[in-house]
């Protein structure tokens, strides 16, 4: 007698053997999830990833080829929104292999100030190499702000200090958050007084307009560092704000923190580093970005070099004004004496000298000069 079809694919596979085939269906499914670990290099990122881009459709999806010669028709979709202007550079592979900063504390600070200000940026990844790389080309990094998550200690080359400094001078911002790291501080303060030998990292007075550019913050929290749980709020002393920053003219052209501000702006209560608590670093971050934007104006005007020149021949001495370097912010004009000298040359039957001289406070040949000038901005 012939089986029905059914029978016979039942018959195939006897009960008596259902269990191990279970069973060995479990196994082949629990070989197929263990992998084997290797020993290998990973990418350190702090706090959470960025956003993923979006995913757009394209015009031709989900239409077959068409016949000739029909046409297809224009679809009504969404077109892509124009990207937005790049505002930072978070800085990576830097001092430590493998470390890439903290890109999404980056994107958080950036909707934030979205979110306040009604503003887009964008941000992107730069190599200390790609930045070493332009400079040496003869073309400096146009990215307003560049951001370096300094939790290692840093160690640069001499190529790579003058194509920062470079940066800086043309116009740029170069924003360093030490993450709370005593190493990390040092090492970047010393490479700052390499980098810009002439002028001083110091701590911004609380008038400062980077203080009050959106936010007024008079006073910041700072968490004690203590062990517990990362979403724990341990108790907080406040102060005023210590941010530090060299000043190029009266902009604020190296911004540093001691004080970790990327926990803050991911929204991460992180025990274990001295740090500003969340609401107050992204308020800091918020006036940060409105302040390097109002000042790019500014910052442009500076990085320009104005050249003045006077007659070569003068029938009497020609008379040199020595500009004083102090311990404040000896320069905040750096055109200024140049054209009161191109004034008074042109004004005047005064022979004027229009080298440009500045010496230290403490230099004992001010007094084989017979006129000093100088010149500050706060103390």
């Amino acid at each position: 007698m012939t089986l029905p079809v059914s029978s016979r694919r039942k018959r195939r596979f006897p009960h008596c053997l259902q269990p191990v085939a279970t069973l060995s269906l479990a196994l082949c499914l629990l070989a197929g999830l263990v992998v084997p670990v290797h020993a290998e290099e990973r990418i350190t990122i702090w706090g959470t990833p960025p956003k993923e881009k979006p995913h757009f459709t394209k015009a031709a999806e989900g239409f077959p080829p068409l016949p000739l010669p029909v046409v297809p028709q224009r679809r009504s979709e969404k077109k892509r929104p124009p990207a937005a202007p790049k505002l930072i550079a978070n800085l990576s592979d830097f001092s430590f292999k493998g470390w890439q900063g903290s890109p999404g504390s980056v994107d958080t600070l950036l909707s934030n100030a979205k979110r306040d200000l009604d503003i887009w940026y964008g941000w992107e990844h730069l190599s200390i190499a790609q930045i070493q790389r332009k400079h040496e080309a003869g073309v400096d990094h146009r990215t307003p702000i560049l951001y370096l998550c300094a939790y290692y200690p840093l160690e640069l080359s001499e190529p790579q200090r003058q194509a920062l400094a470079s940066y800086v001078l043309s116009g740029g911002t170069l924003l360093i958050n030490c993450c709370g790291q005593d190493a990390a501080y040092a090492s970047a303060k010393a490479e700052l007084g390499k980098m810009f030998p002439n002028y001083l990292l110091r701590r911004l007075p609380i008038e400062h307009p980077l203080y009050h550019s959106y936010f007024d913050m008079q006073t910041v929290h700072y968490p004690a560092p203590a062990a517990g749980a990362v979403f724990d709020e341990a108790p907080a002393a406040q102060g005023e704000p210590r941010i530090q920053a060299i000043e190029l003219g009266t902009r604020a052209a190296v911004i540093l923190s001691y004080e970790d501000l990327a926990c803050g702006w991911n929204q991460w209560n992180n025990p274990t580093v001295k740090r500003v608590s969340p609401a107050d670093s992204t308020k800091l971050g918020v006036n940060i970005v409105t302040y390097v934007t109002a000042e790019q104006r500014l910052a442009k005007f500076l990085s320009e070099t104005r050249e003045v020149a006077g007659p070569t021949v003068r029938p009497r001495q020609q008379l040199a004004i020595v500009q004083l370097m102090h311990q404040g912010n000896w320069n905040p004009n750096p055109s200024g004496l140049p054209l009161l000298l191109k004034e008074i040359a042109g004004n005047t039957s005064i022979a004027v000298k229009f080298e440009a001289t500045s010496l230290p406070v403490r230099d004992t040949t001010l007094f084989d000069h017979p006129l000093l000038y100088m010149t500050g901005t706060y103390d």
